[in-house]
């Protein structure tokens, strides 16, 4: 398996079979838009939905999508809602 959060060895080595548990990354989705943005609730739904990690992580450089991109195809673009992606 390739994850897009490995988990990381005390030594600092990226441990790339093994995942990062679910509640360490939310917990780093929270804190994020703390420091930087105006109070969006992230998920982790984006990394999980059409594509979103491949274009984060693994697209070709012009390819690649922006934090900000990634929000609004996880459906957190202002006046979306989850109902909305079903």
């Amino acid at each position: 398996d390739d994850y897009i959060f490995p988990a990381i060895a005390a030594n600092g080595v990226a441990k790339p079979g093994s995942p990062i548990p679910h509640n360490t990354i939310q917990k780093w989705l929270n804190e994020f838009p703390r420091s930087r943005l105006a109070k969006p609730c992230l998920t982790t739904h984006c990394f999980c939905r059409g594509g979103a990690q491949y274009r984060f992580m693994e697209a070709p450089i012009r390819k690649h999508w922006s934090v900000a991109v990634v929000k609004w195809w996880g459906g957190w673009a202002q006046g979306e809602h989850v109902s909305q992606l079903f």
